[in-house]
């Protein structure tokens, strides 16, 4: 009897373990794929540097912040909508101790209510974004006061 019942669990973990590890497996890849996505992600950005901020403007040549974010993030496939407004309920929400290439930093500096800027987190502190105080897609960092003092939240997209 004893005999039986111990066969039985180890038939039963036999089962259950590899089926379990499997979809550790598949998390895995997808987590790769994702990076790998955000990483090109952040590294077809650098190509824009430079390019003129013109408010309303969705490139190639020329940015406002969320038009930019809204072009790198199409020309990957991905559906992101034109409006810092918009694009700051799109994706989860990200602790900005969590930040990962390829996630979006919002800002606000006049509005408590809604952000008014937009960026994407490159590593390393930094962000690139289209800047109208620059005139151009530059790379800033989060610890600038000015950016520290007025952030506002983050999202991953997916």
């Amino acid at each position: 009897m004893i005999k039986s019942k111990i066969i039985r669990l180890l038939l039963i973990t036999s089962i259950i373990i590899p089926t379990f590890s499997n979809i550790q497996s598949v998390k895995a890849v997808e987590v790769t794929h994702t990076n790998t996505i955000m990483n090109d992600i952040v590294q077809n950005s650098y190509n824009f540097l430079g390019n003129s901020y013109v408010y309303g403007s969705n490139g190639p040549s020329c940015f406002d912040c969320s038009g930019f974010v809204q072009y790198i993030f199409n020309s990957y496939g991905y559906n992101l909508s034109r409006s810092t407004y918009d694009q700051v309920n799109q994706g989860e929400y990200v602790d900005k101790s969590d930040l990962q290439p390829g996630d979006l930093v919002f800002f606000s500096s006049y509005n408590e209510y809604s952000p008014t800027h937009v960026g994407i987190y490159v590593g390393n502190n930094n962000f690139i974004h289209a800047s109208s105080g620059k005139g151009c897609v530059t790379i800033s960092s989060l610890s600038n006061p000015y950016y520290s003092d007025n952030y506002w939240t983050a999202r991953r997209i997916h």
